[in-house]
């Protein structure tokens, strides 16, 4: 539990030494040792953890599907793009703690704190991203009337304020 190790009654003689602690942490290169008869060697080691992954799904809140192209980022650590579906990967990271961003154009993005990503393994985080509304925009499609200046009060001058320029409801054509 605290990392040391005895290899006890080995014969005097040369020999490689290797550490290793599967799933979790890399093995380590071979280290090469002579034990003199009737005496010790020491020979120390530093593992390497193995790097985790985060992995998830990234949809729209409003219907549940998946949500193409969009970026997840791991606190500046890696990132992924998710795929036609809206799944993503993000792998080779060091295992910790995480804070991810989910985001798309035409999207609220998300941020998920404290992900944490363990040795050789692989978390899950999925993400729901709301559409944000449409932008308000108005559209004045009047070529003919080809105005400089400033706008007339008046509504009985066509071509400027008043019948030429009609509300519509958006998206549809259809005058309010």
């Amino acid at each position: 539990s605290n990392g040391y190790y005895t290899i006890a009654s080995l014969l005097p003689g040369s020999y490689q030494v290797t550490a290793s602690k599967p799933g979790s942490y890399q093995t380590s290169s071979p280290v090469g040792t002579s034990v003199p008869s009737g005496g010790s060697a020491t020979v120390n080691f530093q593992l390497q953890p193995l790097a985790g992954s985060i992995t998830g799904k990234v949809t729209d809140s409003s219907n549940g599907n998946g949500i193409a192209n969009a970026s997840v980022s791991a606190s500046g650590s890696g990132s992924a793009t998710s795929d036609s579906n809206g799944y993503y990967t993000i792998s080779g990271l060091v295992p910790g703690s995480y804070s991810v961003t989910a985001s798309k154009s035409g999207y609220t993005s998300q941020t998920v704190s404290s992900v944490t990503v363990s040795p050789g393994g692989t978390t899950t985080q999925n993400f729901q991203l709301q559409p944000t509304p449409p932008a308000s925009e108005i559209i004045v499609d009047n070529p003919a009337a080809s105005f400089v200046g400033t706008w007339p009060t008046s509504t009985s001058v066509a071509g400027y304020y008043g019948s030429n320029y009609q509300y519509h409801a958006a998206g549809t054509g259809t005058n309010t």
